[in-house]
């Protein structure tokens, strides 16, 4: 008996996995359908309607058309941002240690960075006008 009992329920336990795994990949088709349904129709809107449907929060660009996108200065930015990034450490090192020591309490002996990053990723500059 316990054989018996124990395959129906490995077929039940398997078909049910299945019938899970099919209902988990139709949610998916469908929401997956849905999106590109959204960014298509997002896609064919025209700058006036964008103003409408975001309101104070749209970017400068889609407000004043002479906005200049600055994409190219944004590329090279990343190229560079790692010597940026040290060089401006240093700067920063070099002007701010100074007044730490300067404003430093009375019970402590130095106050000075042990680690200062900027970071590994550069800021995006939007544009110009």
């Amino acid at each position: 008996m316990g054989l018996v009992s124990g395959m129906f329920m490995g077929m039940v336990f398997g078909i049910s996995l299945m019938a899970g795994w099919r209902h988990m990949m139709k949610y998916r088709s469908t929401k997956r359908i849905a999106k590109a349904a959204d960014i298509k129709v997002l896609g064919a809107l025209s700058r006036d309607d964008l103003k409408k449907i975001c309101g104070d929060n749209y970017p400068e660009w889609i407000s004043f058309p002479v906005y200049e996108q600055v994409k190219w200065l944004n590329k090279h930015l990343s190229k560079l941002w790692p010597f940026v990034a040290e060089a401006a450490s240093a700067v920063i090192k070099e002007s701010v240690e100074p007044l730490l020591e300067e404003y430093r309490p009375p019970g402590i002996t130095s106050l000075k960075f042990s680690k200062l990053s900027l970071g590994t990723v550069a800021p995006k500059i939007e544009g110009s006008s």
